[in-house]
């Protein structure tokens, strides 16, 4: 992973210049504040130092870097320290931009000794959660590393978080600006697809940064396998590394004598144990190595190198990790959503790969809590195996079902949840006596936007929309009751009879979201005039054809979409429609390939426009429609090309011709004596022409 897949950025004021070629001098509470009080060594490289002696063993005093006086001083809030067991503390000033992916650039300000534990604070969660600007959350403790290195590893949703690194227990922190009390915050944002987040601190050199790559030559470096590795081998296992090459020109350090090896599992033990000294290196590539026997499968192991020099002083080495090859299960196929008639037989199917034998385990899903696991008996089976059975359903059924698979690796993996639905109509709105709620039962409520007026409809009453700038209509559903509609996913019917004059362009009829990769919406084709299409989200063919005919003329219309999951249809008074072959006018096709569910939302489902957003992030009102509608209804099911032209055929009053007949010369849907007469009319017309004798 690169740095560049997250963005991290600074909030809060500039920090000012130094003045060029300034003396800094450490004035603070342990020389009375005196802006002169104790002058820096000039190092010659652009840093500075001074030994701060005198102290009381351990304690904590606040500090600045001034120019000699008042006029300059850094940080802007106090800086901090403790003292080591000797009541002394070397402080150091770098005055250099340094652009090496930490922060601050500028003016870092590095100590001789280190608090010890450290905590990432941040906006990582609601206000009054723990997760929420918490100094001291153990969830958020970061683990030490080496070298006064400190790390914390956590996988974050896509979104913007403000955070900053603390002394634990205290605002005490190092944040991009500086090494201070109550530093700036650092905002991070996580992009999709890069929700691991590795957040640093080096607590001696006063640095934060974000999955930075870091490699320092002066202790064992350039690890193998690599620092966070996945699904290492094994079977043959070595580890290696670079010895002490302080430089990094290819001569190791003339104190080095050896390589002690330390490991440790992660999760088990915070402890990592001695295992070896390793003597010897490669006196040219400076590559030593350990024979790592004893590694397991689905493990992830801690590992560090300590250099011990001749001298009797050891260099502790960075903490490095590396998972060794799972042989957890791994669910292949998830099981699909099903809509079964009542009395019917529902089959939810997994596949998993697994090397020992996998063992399976159904669910019915409840709050993800306190989920039902599911045993055989009375109509149902196979809940021990890769494929559960339900039989004789009903609406008590009705929810989510999953399967938990494990193997000898004792790490379960965990399928998507499958919804399963009884065929049924969820929603159907008339209208009748004032009401804008669905008649049906156990439907969630409607809420009204604008100011919508109850009219005269096709049938009893109707609901007119206006669309004008500052009065527009529409109608939703209760937005904390959106699962309901989710089973629509697999399979729906959207349908309404729609009256109306202005096509707005992909203005919706019916809606649940419809935008980016959510939802579904039964709408006007913004690539055309006056015509309609079905936009499903997420299963190919996300906007559809056109239909063939137009619906915005005044006049009441019958509008239909329906998606099996295989194929999706808009139907328009009772008919389907249509593309017609341009060679010689036969139907090449009534459908439009789809495949696989609709793009799960948040969003509640709307007529008469779209409401994008969630309860947690806003509602968003727009395109609205302006028509009257009527008869509204959703199903978690396609209805047939026979039930859309009944519903038709019934409302009006008038017969509907669903499909063409080969002899049906008038297109009355009826082969009879008027068509032999056509035919015979005709009876042996010659329209050739021949050739000349």
């Amino acid at each position: 992973m690169k740095t560049n897949f997250w963005k991290v950025m600074i909030l809060a004021g500039l920090v000012l210049a130094a003045p060029a070629g300034a003396e800094y001098y450490l004035a603070g509470e342990f020389n009375g504040w005196n802006a002169a009080g104790q002058l820096m060594t000039d190092n010659g490289d652009g840093t500075f130092s001074a030994t701060v002696v005198g102290l009381v063993p351990g304690a904590r005093y606040v500090f600045k870097v001034t120019d000699g006086t008042w006029d300059w001083n850094h940080p802007g809030a106090n800086s901090w320290l403790f003292a080591d067991e000797a009541g002394q503390v070397t402080v150091t000033f770098n005055e250099n931009v340094i652009e090496d992916g930490w922060s601050p650039t500028q003016y870092r300000i590095g100590l001789s000794t280190d608090p010890g534990d450290w905590t990432i604070a941040g906006s990582f969660g609601p206000e009054g959660d723990p997760l929420f600007w918490n100094n001291a959350n153990p969830e958020m403790a970061m683990t030490p590393i080496g070298g006064g290195l400190y790390m914390l590893s956590r996988t974050l949703a896509p979104g913007t978080y403000f955070w900053k690194s603390v002394v634990t227990g205290s605002w005490d922190s190092i944040s991009w600006d500086a090494r201070s009390v109550g530093t700036a915050d650092t905002t991070l944002t996580v992009e999709p697809g890069q929700e691991e987040v590795r957040f640093y601190v080096d607590a001696l050199a006063g640095l934060v940064g974000v999955n930075l790559e870091i490699r320092r030559t002066d202790r064992a470096h350039d690890p193998d396998p690599n620092n966070f590795e996945e699904d290492v081998l094994i079977s043959g296992l070595v580890l290696s590394w670079t010895v002490a090459d302080p430089n990094d020109d290819g001569v190791v350090d003339p104190n080095l004598n050896a390589s002690d090896i330390y490991i440790g599992i992660q999760g088990t033990d915070p402890n990592l144990y001695y295992q070896g000294t390793v003597s010897t290196w490669d006196p040219q590539t400076l590559r030593a190595s350990f024979p790592f026997a004893g590694a397991m499968t689905d493990t992830t192991y801690l590992w560090r190198v300590d250099m011990a020099m001749d001298d009797d002083i050891v260099i502790p080495g960075f903490v490095w990790t590396f998972t060794t090859e799972l042989t957890t299960p791994d669910i292949t196929q998830d099981p699909d959503y099903q809509v079964v008639q009542a009395g019917g037989t529902a089959t939810f199917a997994v596949t998993a790969f697994s090397v020992s034998e996998p063992t399976f385990q159904w669910y019915r899903y409840v709050d993800g809590i306190s989920d039902t696991l599911l045993t055989d008996g009375g109509d149902i089976s196979g809940a021990q195996t890769d494929t559960l059975v339900i039989e004789n359903v009903e609406l008590a059924d009705e929810g989510g079902y999953y399967c938990v698979v494990n193997n000898d690796s004792g790490k379960p993996d965990t399928s998507a949840t499958a919804l399963l639905g009884v065929k049924r109509r969820l929603a159907y709105w008339p209208f009748e006596n004032n009401d804008p709620d669905s008649q049906v039962a156990g439907s969630p409520v409607s809420f009204l936007y604008g100011d919508p007026a109850f009219v005269s409809g096709i049938s009893g009453d109707a609901m007119e929309f206006d669309n004008e700038e500052g009065q527009e209509d529409l109608l939703y559903t209760d937005p904390d009751q959106v699962s309901y509609f989710d089973i629509c996913n697999a399979s729906m019917t959207a349908a309404c009879w729609i009256q109306s004059s202005f096509a707005a362009t992909w203005g919706p009829m019916v809606a649940r979201n419809g935008e980016g990769s959510e939802g579904w919406q039964l709408r006007h084709s913004g690539a055309t005039l006056d015509q309609i299409c079905f936009t499903t989200r997420g299963t190919g063919n996300d906007d559809g054809t056109p239909s063939n005919r137009a619906v915005y003329d005044d006049q009441w219309h019958y509008v239909v979409a329906t998606y099996d999951g295989a194929e999706k249809k808009v139907y328009i008074d009772g008919v389907v429609s249509r593309v017609y072959s341009s060679e010689d006018g036969s139907i090449a096709r009534e459908s439009d390939e789809a495949s696989g569910l609709i793009g799960a939302t948040g969003s509640p489902v709307a007529l008469a426009g779209r409401v994008r957003g969630d309860v947690l992030s806003g509602l968003i009102f727009e395109d609205v429609t302006p028509c009257v509608l009527d008869e509204v209804e959703i199903y978690n099911y396609a209805l047939d090309a026979a039930t859309i032209a009944q519903n038709y055929a019934d409302v009006t009053g008038t017969p509907v011709c669903p499909a063409p007949l080969q002899y049906d010369l008038d297109g009355d849907c009826v082969i009879d004596l008027n068509d032999v007469a056509l035919l015979a009319g005709q009876w042996l017309a010659d329209t050739s022409v021949q050739p000349a004798p």
